[in-house]
């Protein structure tokens, strides 16, 4: 009771003291209720847009950003698979482009290194983040952005491998390179002998047309050397399409492998026919030079042509050579450069889609953070406008309700007093009548004005 005794008197004394207001004042109270709605929106509007703006930042540095670099980094492992696979290629191919790709597979290696790197550093500037919203909002896809190291470990493990690629490929270069100069020598030396054949054939022609007298004996010999000859020209031809089938690539392993066994016993063949026309012409000269010492006749040995341009022993030399160059030959085609490279790319492939699923998880991640950062976005300035109008509308009705108290109270009511003092007066004439106006604004005033204006009457 006593409680409510002293708030009916708290109000009493605040109507006391609206009474002692001036008009002025009171209608200024009217503007409180807007200013303290205007002050407060002001401060909900600024934390609102300072928190929205945050948020933003936040967005932009981390999440935005982020996916950017990945973004980067994924287009940056697809150029850098074509490159791979454009240098297998190439190397399988010996093409020309070797070096333009091997290039292209250093730049590319060299512009995801970058870019991860620089993606790293956005996940660690921002790890405190990162287990902030694994721990407050349990957001455990948060992980995916730990794996941004495990894309740099990977990243590491396929520089390894590329790095394989491109040593077997300049070794595959230097080879295809050796090979070129080697089947040049080979072909050369065919050719010489070859040449050498041609001449030989060419001289015991020219002995049987000259000599229209041989004896059969003597024909049956130039027919021998001739077959000897003509064999050790068609060996030597059967060597040269053996040796352009093994170098054109066009024979898988297991015939290639055939074909060099072949190709190595036809070698022991043609040295033995060599030594074999050697040895004909040895016992040639050695039949001649006996029956000579005989008969004292004074006929030339009939194949001295044939001694005096030292075909056996050119063909001899040539075929040492041709054989040298042919061992190395062999030995370097049976490096399987392809084999190799096939199996290092297909490790590398391998190692790519690791890594690109990865990106693809993290890109995937992070566009779903920046959705959710908008929609958490929008939520926050759907309410910060329905604080501001309900703001609003509260600050629209106290104004309302002081701006009717204030009218009926300070001006309404005493002016009612006025007109019914007036009233009384002009239909009664009891100048006794007084106006009740106790506040003391200028209505008040002028109530004890016109009072005492009547009290002299």
């Amino acid at each position: 009771m006593a409680s409510k005794n002293q708030s009916i008197s708290n109000f009493l004394k605040i109507i006391n003291i609206f009474d002692r207001m001036k008009l002025l004042h009171k209608s200024l109270l009217d503007l409180v209720p807007l200013s303290i709605v205007t002050i407060l929106i002001a401060i909900f509007a600024y934390y609102g847009l300072n928190s929205l703006n945050n948020d933003f930042d936040k967005l932009l540095s981390i999440d935005a950003k982020l996916g950017t670099e990945t973004r980067s980094a994924r287009q940056a492992l697809v150029n850098w698979k074509a490159s791979v696979l454009g240098l297998v290629v190439a190397t399988e191919q010996n093409s020309e482009a070797i070096e333009t790709q091997q290039r292209q597979v250093k730049d590319a290696s060299s512009d995801f290194t970058s870019i991860m790197f620089q993606a790293n550093m956005v996940v660690n500037k921002n790890k405190e983040e990162f287990e902030k919203r694994v721990s407050v909002k349990n957001e455990q896809s948060s992980y995916n952005y730990a794996q941004i190291g495990e894309v740099i470990v990977s990243g590491n493990k396929i520089q390894n491998t590329t790095n394989q690629i491109l040593s077997l490929s300049l070794s595959a270069q230097k080879s295809a390179m050796d090979l070129k100069k080697l089947r040049s020598e080979l072909s050369t030396s065919s050719e010489s002998i070859n040449k050498y054949v041609e001449e030989a054939l060419v001289a015991n022609s020219t002995i049987i047309e000259v000599n229209n007298q041989l004896s059969l004996e003597d024909v049956q010999k130039l027919n021998k050397y001739n077959n000897y000859l003509i064999r050790l020209g068609g060996f030597i031809s059967t060597m040269q399409n053996m040796q352009n089938q093994i170098f054109s690539g066009t024979l898988d392993r297991k015939k290639r492998i055939r074909t060099v066994t072949k190709t190595q016993s036809r070698t022991i063949i043609i040295k033995k026919e060599i030594n074999d026309l050697i040895d004909f012409e040895k016992s040639s000269f050695e039949d001649y030079s006996k029956s000579k010492s005989v008969s004292d006749n004074n006929t030339n040995f009939l194949l001295q042509p044939m001694i005096e341009l030292q075909t056996s022993s050119k063909i001899l030399s040539e075929f040492e050579k041709y054989n040298q160059n042919l061992v190395k030959a062999l030995e370097e085609a049976k490096n399987d450069w392809s084999s190799k490279l096939t199996e290092l790319s297909n490790d590398w492939i391998s190692q790519y889609e690791v890594i690109n699923q990865i990106l693809k998880e993290v890109i995937i991640f992070s566009d779903q953070q920046i959705e959710n950062s908008r929609d958490n976005s929008r939520k926050f300035l759907q309410q910060l406008i329905l604080v501001v109008a309900a703001l609003a509308f509260i600050g629209l009705v106290s104004a309302i309700f002081i701006g009717y108290t204030v009218s009926q109270r300070g001006v309404v009511k005493p002016i009612q007093k006025f007109a019914l003092v007036a009233k009384d007066i002009a239909q009664n004439g009891d100048f006794s009548k007084r106006i009740d106006v106790k506040s003391n604004d200028e209505i008040g005033e002028a109530a004890r004005a016109i009072n005492d204006l009547l009290s002299n009457t």
